[in-house]
């Protein structure tokens, strides 16, 4: 092969082109490059965005944004005002010194709740009443018998102590009754099942049972005082008269069952009362009363 030199190199007379030439450099004006005779079709920006449409797109999308943002503030919860929060710290002058707001309304719901709590679930006051308090001597097994009296004793009373109820004599035993001024502060009726010895008792082992005397005295009205009375049977054997006073004097008693109810269905369940025997009442097993 021969080397061609740069001399001979020539630029083609536009005038007189041959048809190679003509269509080389038509070509060119419809490719990337003169060079390029590939027949790829050159890369046109005619139909691209100018800058100011670009700059255009972006301002209205940055427009929207704002529009959604201010929507979700709208609908957002408003923060409070920091000046609602400093009210409650604001002092309000009572007897002559400055007390916030925030303590004064604290100490009022925390009375609501403490009168809440007194009407639903505080139980009757009781309180010993050495007037009405006595002691029985009487013939215990003279209705159904020594066996009939037991029975039904254990059948309808708590017994605290079996070996209590053993003597088949009558004269061993005695019924006192304690007799207990009652208040009950409550808007509603105060009902119980029935009264029993929680504690105390110096000579317990003598406490035969421990019941409500009467059925009245299972029931206390609303905002009223009444006497209720508590019926204790004691095993008097082997106990001085003494001794016997202080196995009643002693013991601790409370309610069982207590609800608070406007009838005698269903009801809130209350705090059981609890009440002593005040040793200001005297017992005597050989009275007869």
């Amino acid at each position: 092969m021969r080397n061609q030199k740069m001399d001979s190199i020539k630029t083609p007379d536009l005038k007189h082109l041959d048809k190679k030439q003509f269509d080389n450099i038509n070509k060119y004006d419809r490719y990337s490059r003169a060079e390029d005779y590939s027949g790829k079709v050159r890369v046109s920006f005619d139909d691209a965005t100018h800058m100011k449409e670009l700059d255009s797109i972006l301002a209205q999308k940055h427009e929207e944004k704002d529009e959604v943002e201010q929507l979700l503030e709208e609908f957002q919860p408003k923060r409070r005002p920091a000046r609602a929060a400093g009210v409650m710290n604001e002092g309000v002058k009572f007897h002559g010194s400055y007390v916030a707001r925030r303590r004064i309304i604290t100490a009022i719901v925390t009375v609501i709740l403490v009168l809440a709590a007194f009407v639903l679930f505080i139980p009757p006051f009781f309180k010993a009443d050495d007037v009405e308090s006595s002691c029985r001597t009487e013939d215990i097994f003279a209705a159904d018998g020594v066996s009939g009296y037991k029975v039904n004793i254990l059948k309808n009373k708590s017994v605290y102590d079996l070996e209590a109820l053993s003597s088949e004599k009558s004269s061993s035993y005695r019924i006192c009754t304690v007799a207990f001024e009652a208040k009950n502060m409550s808007p509603f009726t105060a009902y119980m099942e029935n009264y029993q010895v929680i504690g105390g008792g110096d000579y317990k082992d003598h406490i035969v049972y421990c019941a409500a005397a009467d059925e009245g005295s299972k029931e206390i009205g609303p905002f009223s005082k009444k006497t209720v009375k508590v019926e204790i049977l004691v095993n008097r054997s082997g106990l001085t008269d003494a001794q016997f006073d202080k196995a009643v004097t002693s013991l601790t008693l409370a309610t069982r069952g207590l609800k608070r109810r406007e009838s005698k269905t269903g009801g809130l369940p209350c705090i059981p009362a609890v009440m002593g025997v005040s040793d200001v009442i005297s017992f005597d097993p050989s009275s007869g009363n």
